[in-house]
């Protein structure tokens, strides 16, 4: 089967990102022709999984980067053109070029972006026909997925993920008409869980049996070549390993404890101060010596993994960590990851450990590591950043956080204009 993945963004870093690139292997190892229409600025470094590549021209036109494009059982990508604007859905990352967030794109922009996408995706399709476009999000890849594969009599499905829904689709009623459209017009729609599915039939509730019907859940799953599980008695040898490589570069104590002064000061804006305070891709300067000190070996661990968003709901978790060690007191909640959101979620544990937030009375020792790594499952991991908001309020963060949307999006219609 020839099969077209649609994304449009990079193949590495984030999750969706991550997620089309191993799909787009696995795919092709299963026999398929893969092409992989995105935005990828080094397709050559990704060995072992890109066979080919082109690169797409704003005016029209190809030019090889590097292989022989199509073909049973190959992963292609197609570096597709950007428009004048690059969009996104959270203005997270140091990017090249004039990046805004979609809520942020005056409608003169969004036409631009659209009208040179659509353009880009016809003419790779036409060059490549396919059987089927899979296309990532639900803004704004099926609209033009939409656009370009109905000239062309190509169906489509839509793979929806978190970060365009929550803070594009929900945020701009552009989008939610867009979406809602393209959910119509999509030949069927694959999500990795049951949950997605109720985001979507939030998003239309007129259309909730369509979008129901058309929906089939398939997991993600996870590629176990990448990991090597550590049984709890050697836990604390495979640390010290993992201190032996000396991390470090990344943010230092002495950060996190500015941060600490500036919260107890009445400071809470305090926390989005340190985007640029130091390097986020990398470990903290006493990431190994914090590790160590964990009890791997006898120890209760909950472990998360991921980039530190507000959509991750780690606030939730931190929230009710002290209610948890009410009842597991040898519980320790280990925290590995990267963005912005980190100083809010380290504000929280901050006011928590002061009593100035403590919803249960517990002592709260979690550890905050801001790592691409950790030793009991080796894996690597990159950073967003999401849009902050205070802490230390009575409160819950979210609430914060759905205000601070809530005013952003009363102001998106003077900043369209």
């Amino acid at each position: 089967m020839r099969l077209a993945l649609f994304h449009g963004y990079e193949l590495a870093g984030s999750g969706s990102n991550e997620y089309t690139r191993y799909l787009a292997r696995a795919l092709a190892d299963a026999g398929h022709e893969v092409h992989v229409l995105c935005r990828e600025p080094g397709p050559g470094a990704l060995a072992g999984v890109v066979d080919a590549a082109v690169a797409w021209e704003a005016a029209g036109g190809q030019r090889a980067i590097f292989g022989v494009p199509g073909g049973a059982g190959t992963v292609t990508v197609h570096q597709l053109p950007h428009a004048s604007v690059r969009p996104v859905y959270v203005t997270d990352k140091q990017r090249p070029g004039n990046v805004k967030a979609f809520t942020d794109l005056t409608d003169d922009e969004l036409a631009e972006v659209r009208s040179v996408a659509t353009a880009a995706v016809g003419d790779v399709l036409a060059a490549y026909p396919v059987d089927l476009v899979h296309a990532n999000h639900l803004v704004l890849q099926p609209t033009i997925a939409a656009d370009a594969c109905a000239r062309l009599g190509i169906p489509f499905v839509i793979y929806p993920h978190g970060s365009d829904i929550e803070y594009t689709v929900r945020l701009d009623e552009r989008y939610l008409a867009l979406a809602r459209i393209a959910l119509a017009d999509c030949a069927g729609i694959i999500t990795g869980s049951r949950e997605m599915i109720e985001r979507l039939v939030e998003l239309d509730p007129d259309a909730a049996a369509a979008i129901r019907a058309k929906t089939a859940v398939v997991g993600v799953g996870v590629d176990v070549s990448l990991f090597a599980p550590v049984a709890p008695a050697d836990r604390s040898a495979s640390v010290q390993s993992f201190a032996a490589t000396e991390p470090g570069g990344g943010k230092t104590q002495g950060l996190s404890a500015e941060l600490g002064a500036r919260l107890d000061d009445g400071e809470l804006a305090a926390v989005l101060d340190y985007r640029e305070a130091y390097a986020h891709e990398l470990p903290d300067d006493d990431v190994a010596q914090r590790m160590a000190s964990l009890p791997w070996g006898r120890g209760r661990m909950a472990l998360f993994v991921g980039a530190l968003t507000v959509g991750k709901g780690l606030q939730s978790v931190i929230a009710a960590w002290p209610r948890v060690l009410q009842q597991v007191p040898d519980a320790h909640l280990v925290i590995v990851g990267s963005g912005s959101y980190r100083e809010v979620l380290e504000g929280l544990v901050h006011a928590i450990a002061a009593g100035d937030a403590d919803p249960g009375g517990a002592q709260f020792p979690a550890q905050l590591v801001d790592n691409g790594q950790q030793p009991a499952a080796e894996g690597q991991q990159r950073h967003t950043q999401p849009t902050a908001s205070g802490v230390g309020d009575q409160a819950q963060p979210g609430d914060h956080t759905r205000q601070q949307y809530r005013a952003r999006q009363e102001d998106h219609s003077s900043r369209r204009r």
